[in-house]
């Protein structure tokens, strides 16, 4: 079976290998979180998921609009979105930046996401348009720098749409050997476009393919993919839905769980090891165990047990 790949900044070359578990874009897996009922989680101790774990205060990063996990436990990295500077911060969870890294020969268009792509390697999609006017997009890939570094190269690839046509998009994720977009609807639409590029060679002009719509409310925001347990969070402005994932065509289907949240106007997300972790533009940070969810399904299975008896 052929095989292809990406040059990565560190010169090496990821491969796609479709008898491979980790394929060409290796993602750091997780156990899964289980069903959940809407509304505000109450977490072991009493604490409420509503409640934000950390909180970011420094001037320059304003607007966080995509995280990814660093290799170090409980720091991050984010960018920006657009308007601002070509550059990541390190921080971490109570939300004290840690410093910052600028990305040579870049451009900050409208940064929206940020995806690990492998243990050295990650991924900046610049891909918002709120005007509808853009007709390519980018995608940068680049080493992970250390902390000590004020400056940064990433590989730039860009991109289009079928037809060359313009598209808004928050949220991108990475299963398998593919990279997906989920198209940014209007608040009232019941479903939401999914494109996926297939490969990302520099290069190369790849034009994304339509996989379908996906069945999600709300303005979608920014979305995260646990490899090991096959489960798609999808962030919006009004909560969290899950989506089990075996195959591309699951993408089309129902979401299997929601979580309904007050968050403000969230647009990062991602899976850190054993919690989940979301940010909203503010600076506040939510991170809580994902075993804490399960307990909660727990309950709310024992009490429907409960009141099925009574009847």
């Amino acid at each position: 079976m052929s095989s292809t790949g990406i040059n990565t900044p560190s010169n090496t070359v990821i491969q796609k290998d479709r008898n491979s578990s980790a394929g060409f874009f290796r993602i750091v897996g997780f156990v899964s979180i289980l069903l959940m009922s809407p509304g505000c989680i109450t977490l072991q101790g009493g604490k409420s998921f509503q409640l934000p774990t950390g909180l970011i205060v420094d001037s320059d990063l304003t607007e966080l609009s995509g995280i990814v996990p660093t290799q170090t436990p409980n720091q991050y990295w984010a960018h920006n979105d657009s308007g601002h500077s070509n550059r990541i911060f390190k921080f971490d969870e109570t939300g004290q930046v840690l410093g910052s890294v600028v990305i040579a020969d870049s451009k900050n268009k409208d940064w929206e996401a940020m995806q690990r792509v492998d243990e050295e390697n990650l991924l900046i999609a610049d891909v918002g348009d709120n005007d509808l006017k853009r007709d390519r997009y980018q995608i940068y890939l680049m080493k992970e720098p250390n902390l000590e570094a004020t400056s940064g190269k990433a590989v730039r690839i860009d991109f289009q749409y079928p037809q060359g046509r313009s598209v808004n998009c928050e949220a991108v994720f990475l299963m398998e050997d593919r990279l997906y977009l989920i198209a940014k609807k209007n608040l009232f639409a019941s479903s939401s476009v999914i494109y996926c590029l297939d490969e990302l060679i520099p290069g190369r002009l790849p034009i994304a393919r339509k996989v379908g719509r996906m069945p999600i409310k709300g303005s979608v925001t920014d979305a995260c993919y646990n490899a090991e347990s096959k489960e798609l969070a999808v962030l919006t402005y009004t909560g969290v839905s899950f989506f089990k994932v075996d195959g591309e065509t699951d993408l089309l289907k129902e979401s299997s769980q929601k979580i309904a949240g007050l968050f403000g106007q969230c647009e990062a997300i991602c899976y850190d090891r054993e919690f989940l972790v979301i940010a909203n533009e503010a600076g506040r940070i939510w991170k809580h165990p994902r075993k804490a969810f399960n307990l909660r399904e727990q309950a709310v299975k024992r009490s429907s047990k409960s009141g099925s008896s009574g009847k």
